[in-house]
């Protein structure tokens, strides 16, 4: 069984032979490969192999328990994958709620200068509208004092 190749498409980008290969790739290895490769998450389980046509010396027992192996670390990787993808995504949810909770309390600030602004601008056209709706005065233009134009009333 140690020379017997297999099929297998790697789940993962690995150097086989000197080679390197990417996932998708479908390459043959020895049963001792396979299980290295599932080791280091190359592979994601063994194929299932024919033990009818297995060579003379194989044991099915311990294929069985190569199999079981590979299966318990195939498992393992993709536990301790889902727990490092759980954590970034708690992570990433965090960062979302204070990003949120940033951006109601920029829009507050933003709507409470738009308010403020109004006001202003609302006191500055009121204040120019007193002041074209004013009566003008007049300067005496020598003494610079200022008069009154009214007609004034005579005394009987």
């Amino acid at each position: 069984m140690p020379n017997r190749k297999i099929t297998v498409t790697l789940t993962g980008p690995v150097k086989l032979d000197g080679e390197d290969r990417k996932a998708g790739d479908q390459v043959e290895v020895t049963m001792s490969v396979a299980l290295q490769l599932v080791e280091l998450g190359a592979l994601a389980g063994l194929p299932e192999v024919d033990l009818g046509d297995a060579q003379a010396g194989e044991d099915p027992v311990l294929h069985e328990k190569a199999r079981a192996m590979a299966e318990t670390l195939v498992g393992q990787k993709v536990a301790e994958a889902m727990a490092e993808t759980t954590a970034e995504l708690d992570n990433e949810r965090r960062r979302a709620d204070e990003l949120a909770l940033q951006l109601s309390e920029t829009q507050a600030e933003r709507d409470s200068l738009k308010a403020q602004l109004a006001a202003v601008q609302a006191e500055r056209d009121d204040l120019a509208v007193a002041a074209t709706t004013a009566e003008p005065e007049t300067a005496d233009p020598a003494g610079g004092e200022v008069t009154d134009t009214a007609p004034k009333k005579r005394g009987k």
